[in-house]
């Protein structure tokens, strides 16, 4: 038939097109994110290659739904098991993981939260680590002040109408925070001197993991196996038990380098991830349990910082190994999640927008300020309450968490349809800001980075 001729034509002009145009994009972002300025705190390679990747798979699957919508569903959805085999029915494991689409949503990015939890953890447990400074108050306030924006601001743009009834759960989906596109929005706004980039980064990595929190919460489907929860935390005391707890003690020479050894970790991880599956838990947070078992080291550089490169405990050593299939898995996530239909709007769409766009950063704004007026923190002194506002911006666009959130929360193709596109509006949007603040500064009407 003619129209299928035109299909077949179509596909193959245009996505040969759309490829040059991802490689270009990655080249582009990669170089403005990791080697735009050198003088500056500098953010490990890790974030800007991860993000360009997940870009360039969204491009991709964009440009894939919307010219051959079948064959990508058919991708999304291809089972990777039958779950209709006998051997298959008795695993404790969630069956609809197994699907393309939705493994790679929920045990992908569980290496990426690994690196999130790493960083988080290191900023804890260190002295001079950024979780325990003075202003953390602040961060945590306007963390707190992003959620009750996107509430309001979803609760007010919902109608009442045939949607409702399958976006019951739909205002959890914009709490979630996103590092890579925080980080991509910082860079460009205050550029890689600015005090303002660690803020961002320890903003969007809590955010990330308080909103998975948010949907276990509220999960209507799940049900949680304590017995499975046990046995990972079990698995990873034993893990530091007989290793992770020699590196800090240096009892004997061999007991040191047994600890370096990244083996009985890799066991210890694979074990914890297989047991917090069968939890009933998100299986994105499948790595974390087994962090504080990992020895490693005893500075803390900063959140994602350029020297932890060089580092070569066991716990920075899993990092960078985690990182070439974190990049490739990042990439198929953003092809499977990331397609957006640009005749999917709906509702959740312009709701979905006004939370993250207006609703979050404001709400984190305004709380920062009424926190600094009641004296219940203190402002830094290198950071204006412009440079407040656009952290709050910054901190506020997001991804992969929510994506994950509205897959389970909203009940329904059209309301997943529909989020998918308030995410690219979004995205779009923030980078059209972000570009804006980058020339007013380049003509003189914003200060330098400092």
């Amino acid at each position: 038939p003619h129209h299928r001729i035109k299909r077949c034509f179509a596909l193959v002009i245009i996505v040969p097109t759309c490829g040059h145009v991802v490689i270009l994009l990655s080249i582009i972002i990669a170089y403005n994110l990791s080697f735009g300025e050198y003088f500056m705190y500098r953010v490990t390679p890790v974030i800007p290659q991860i993000s360009a990747a997940m870009l360039a798979g969204m491009v991709l699957g964009t440009a894939w739904v919307n010219l051959s919508p079948e064959s990508y569903y058919d991708m999304v959805e291809f089972r990777l098991i039958d779950p209709q085999l006998a051997f298959i029915r008795a695993l404790p494991f969630d069956i609809k993981l197994l699907t393309f689409g939705r493994f790679l949503a929920h045990s992908a990015t569980a290496l990426l939260f690994f690196v999130i939890g790493k960083e988080l953890w290191e900023s804890a447990l260190f002295q001079r680590g950024f979780l325990r400074r003075r202003d953390m108050g602040l961060w945590a306030i306007m963390c707190l002040g992003g959620f009750l924006g996107a509430l309001v601001t979803w609760w007010l743009t919902q109608t009442k109408g045939q949607i409702e009834q399958i976006t019951t759960y739909g205002w959890s989906v914009p709490f979630g925070g996103d590092v890579l596109l925080a980080y991509m929005m910082g860079k460009m706004i205050f550029g890689g001197k600015h005090r303002a980039i660690e803020p961002i980064l320890a903003i969007a990595g809590v955010s990330s993991i308080l909103g998975l929190l948010f949907m276990v919460a509220l999960d209507p489907i799940g049900d949680i196996s304590f017995f499975y929860l046990f046995m990972t935390g079990l698995c990873s005391f034993l893990t530091w038990r007989f290793f992770g707890r020699f590196a800090p003690l240096a009892l004997s020479e061999r007991d040191k380098e047994n600890a370096k050894h990244l083996t009985p970790y890799l066991i210890g991880a694979c074990f914890c991830f297989l047991f917090f599956w069968g939890s009933g838990l998100p299986l994105t947070l499948g790595l974390l349990p087994i962090i504080p078992a990992i020895a490693h080291g005893s500075h803390a550089f900063g959140l994602f910082s350029m020297p932890e490169r060089f580092l070569h405990d066991p716990l920075n050593r899993m990092t960078h190994l985690m990182t070439p299939p974190l990049v490739i898995t990042m990439a198929l996530f953003g092809l499977t999640q990331g397609g957006i239909d640009f005749q999917a709007f709906n509702q959740v769409t312009l709701s979905l927008w006004l939370s993250m766009m207006v609703g979050k950063p404001l709400g984190m704004f305004i709380m920062a300020l009424l926190a600094i007026s009641f004296g219940l923190v203190v402002r830094p002194l290198d950071l204006s309450k412009r440079d407040l506002a656009l952290i709050a911006v910054s901190s506020a666009l997001a991804f992969v968490t929510p994506s994950l959130v509205a897959d389970v929360t909203l009940l329904g193709g059209i309301a997943r349809e529909g989020a998918r596109l308030g995410f690219g509006l979004a995205l779009l949007s923030g980078l059209a800001f972000a570009q804006m603040i980058y020339i007013m500064r380049g003509v003189g009407n914003l200060p330098q980075a400092k």
